[in-house]
């Protein structure tokens, strides 16, 4: 059973989902419900504040470092596949836990929404990035 929010990508996603598992996607199995997702009326789903997710992603990196040289060349293919954009050599800015949102910033950030957008582009049938990988 597929609990989904209300928004297209969560509706497409969790219908795709029960096909792709060869189940029928009717009222029984797939629900649109925002109250699980929202941290303010769930209990299942509370809201984190910015300083407890900074602290678990620092304790994350300090057991996990990410492994180098493997990360960097990661960044460089990625930059190299996809070219210089208006940001310039966004590989040359430093990965960094941002206390006030309590995510990454930087390399590690761009890196993250790129790759995410390419497997959106994949996921989806469409030309990935411009035709280049």
């Amino acid at each position: 059973r597929v609990i989904a929010d209300n928004s297209d990508r969560d509706l497409v996603t969790g219908r795709a989902f029960l096909k792709g598992f060869g189940a029928a996607v009717d009222n029984n199995t797939f629900v649109v419900n925002p109250r699980p997702f929202n941290g303010v009326v769930s209990l299942a789903c509370p809201e984190v504040s910015s300083a407890d997710v900074c602290a678990a992603i620092q304790e994350q990196l300090s057991a996990h470092p990410m492994p180098e040289p493997h990360f960097s060349e990661l960044l460089a293919k990625l930059y190299s596949t996809l070219g210089e954009g208006a940001a310039g050599n966004w590989t040359n800015t430093s990965c960094r836990l941002n206390p006030a949102s309590g995510y990454m910033d930087g390399s590690c950030s761009a890196a993250s929404d790129l790759t995410e957008r390419l497997l959106m582009e994949w996921g989806g049938g469409l030309t990935v990035a411009w035709d280049r990988m």
